[in-house]
């Protein structure tokens, strides 16, 4: 079998799924790196040193934020990640089109040199999961159900949630529409910090693929509104009920 049919025969689609799962999971830069080396003139009587190698092919799907370097720390899985990322790879697996086209988007981000296109990629993955099909202006739309969905993982100030989305999206629309100061929308100002776009894209992106993943129908009932107040409402009670200390008394 040669080199490239046997690179072709390699099941990448689900390895790029479990690096999907390590990525929402653990929140790092993560990836991997495939090479592979054709023997020449290696045979099975041979005796002595083996006979020379030629490079075949590579394959490169690491992060760009992951640092190779034999000094780099590591991020150390625990057993809940791991059960986590378990269970996040078998949601892809039944995953719907845009579940999965976000979760595609998320790697290539990370795969990307140039930080105009990995703003592209995650918000491509942002409104995936968030834009629906009925018609309506895009960056609302994106903020509200955004700040909706993201306080069931805990996102407090939904308001702020969604002044955030609209400020990633704004960076976005000045890219795609070759505008020369986007630049002015590539930091976004948060609790008298600045943070880049990309950064709280993605952290966005990862939260809300956390959610959808682990209840996969959420996402057939985005477009109904009554389902987005549901989750604000849910989460507010669920606040204002810990926020209580009479709700742990016995």
């Amino acid at each position: 079998m040669g080199s490239e049919q046997w690179a072709g025969n390699f099941p990448y689609a689900k390895l790029d799924q479990v690096i999907q799962a390590v990525s929402v999971a653990s929140m790092q830069p993560t990836g991997y790196y495939q090479v592979a080396y054709l023997p020449e003139g290696w045979s099975p009587g041979y005796v002595g040193q083996l006979a020379l190698t030629r490079h075949a092919f590579k394959v490169d799907r690491k992060s760009q934020k992951l640092d190779t370097s034999s000094e780099a720390p590591s991020d150390v899985l625990d057993s809940e990640k791991a059960n986590d990322i378990a269970l996040l790879f078998d949601a892809l697996q039944g995953a719907n089109d845009q579940t999965t086209l976000a979760a595609r988007r998320l790697q290539l981000a990370s795969l990307r040199e140039d930080e105009l296109d990995e703003i592209v990629d995650l918000c491509v993955g942002i409104e995936a999961l968030l834009g629906g099909t009925q018609a309506g202006e895009t960056t609302y739309k994106l903020a509200v159900r955004g700040a909706a969905v993201l306080a069931r993982k805990g996102f407090r100030d939904s308001a702020k949630v969604a002044d955030l989305i609209k400020k990633v999206y704004a960076y976005r629309s000045y890219i795609v529409h070759g505008q020369a100061k986007h630049a002015k929308k590539r930091l976004v100002a948060m609790d008298g910090q600045k943070y880049l776009a990309t950064g709280i894209a993605e952290i966005i992106l990862i939260a809300l693929l956390d959610v959808m993943l682990k209840n996969p129908t959420l996402i057939e009932h985005i477009d109904n509104d009554r389902v987005i107040f549901d989750l604000i409402d849910e989460w507010t009670a669920a606040s204002t009920s810990s926020d209580d200390p009479s709700s742990s008394a016995s």
